[in-house]
């Protein structure tokens, strides 16, 4: 090995004198290799820094050095010269492999599906945690409180060790109401007939197959036992009515709508090293969609400290849609029923009545439905 580092030279050396060369040469710990005698000498090797020394000693004993073959170090100031920015990026490298602890390298998922995972990378990068970025325990606390302010994770763990991110979650457990002290009434919200009543507390003031009105008390949490004395609890249950309502839609029998036409994907931007390089700033029209993608930038498999930016660009353009008389009804019939639902997310209807004004630029629909809905809401009293 160090012959490789230093370059050796193969040598031929006669005279008088051979055996107190050799002699003189251990004495002075020249080292030499690969000795065998010839007629009137030896050849052998030598490496390249010791040559020298050993020509003087063979002039001193009168032996003639004739050099035969030589090789040159594998390293030498030429390479290390020409090669000056290539020796610079591996030290460079080396450095930042070796001292930049607080750079994130990579972020690993524990527990979490790909769906889970596409999420909380895309919350993370919102609140500046990504691939690339410099590491502190204030970001990473701001990042875990965001992330946990959404109440969708019983509980999630941010670990960050030497360039890894590691993402630990277990799904999020609901706990058992604890009964809250207080007084509280339950209320009608709708005008209509009750269907069913499920009350588990409180003083009940109504009953099966009664019309209420919307605001009318129907669960009181002030009740007198036979002792004649007041009582007062929290009014918990439910209430069902049967109910009649009634929502307009009206849909056009022409409609221009932006129908996609083709979709591009451009690396806007790259974060490496807490800095953001902007790569180019794509042409886009205000009717194009854009969705934002973030990706771990890799290099045969292996992760760098780097984060993607891409843009996924699909370019629309405008199109006339035409319907049938048919088709526009089922529209509008479902925008009805759209409007049921946010308005009563639990409904369960029983009949629906249709009824349709034709207009020259499209089509109304009225549709009146009857469906049972949750009738009451309970509401706190002020003791």
């Amino acid at each position: 090995m160090h012959s490789l580092l230093t370059g050796k030279i193969y040598f031929y050396a006669e005279g008088a004198s051979p055996e107190k060369l050799l002699n003189e040469c251990r004495n002075q710990a020249v080292p030499l290799s690969h000795i065998k005698a010839t007629k009137i000498g030896f050849e052998g090797c030598i490496s390249t820094r010791h040559y020298p020394i050993f020509v003087r000693i063979a002039e001193r004993y009168g032996c003639k050095v004739e050099m035969r073959k030589q090789k040159k170090p594998l390293l030498t100031a030429d390479f290390f010269i020409k090669r000056w920015g290539r020796i610079c990026g591996v030290l460079v490298m080396l450095w930042v492999i070796a001292g930049c602890n607080r750079l994130v390298w990579a972020i690993r998922f524990d527990g979490l599906n790909v769906v889970q995972q596409q999420e909380i990378r895309r919350q993370l990068y919102e609140n500046g945690v990504c691939e690339g970025v410099w590491m502190d325990k204030e970001t990473l606390s701001k990042a875990h409180q965001a992330i946990m302010q959404k109440g969708e994770y019983g509980w999630l763990t941010l670990n960050f060790y030497r360039g890894r991110l590691i993402v630990e979650k277990n799904d999020m457990i609901a706990s058992p109401e604890l009964e809250e002290k207080g007084v509280s009434d339950i209320y009608s919200t709708v005008d209509g007939m009750i269907t069913e009543v499920k009350v588990t507390s409180g003083d009940i003031l109504c009953f099966t197959g009664q019309q209420i009105a919307k605001g009318q008390l129907l669960v009181s949490g002030r009740y007198t036992d036979r002792d004649g004395k007041v009582l007062t609890t929290r009014s918990q249950g439910e209430i069902y009515a049967q109910v009649q309502c009634s929502y307009q839609a009206t849909q056009p029998l022409e409609q221009t709508v932006q129908l996609a036409h083709s979709t591009e994907i451009q690396n806007t931007a790259v974060i490496a090293f807490g800095k953001r390089i902007l790569l180019n700033t794509p042409n886009t029209t205000a009717t194009d969609q854009i969705k934002e993608i973030q990706l771990p930038l890799t290099l045969f498999g292996f992760a760098l400290p780097a984060t993607l930016e891409r843009q996924q660009i699909t370019h629309t353009q405008p199109q006339t849609v035409t319907f049938t008389r048919q088709q526009a009804l089922e529209l509008a019939k479902m925008s009805c029923r759209n409007q049921l639902e946010r308005e009563y997310p639990s409904a369960l209807v029983q009949t629906e009545a249709v009824q349709t004004q034709v207009q020259e630029d499209g089509l109304v629909v009225n549709m009146t439905f009857t469906a049972i809905v949750q009738a009451g809401t309970e509401t706190t009293v002020a003791e």
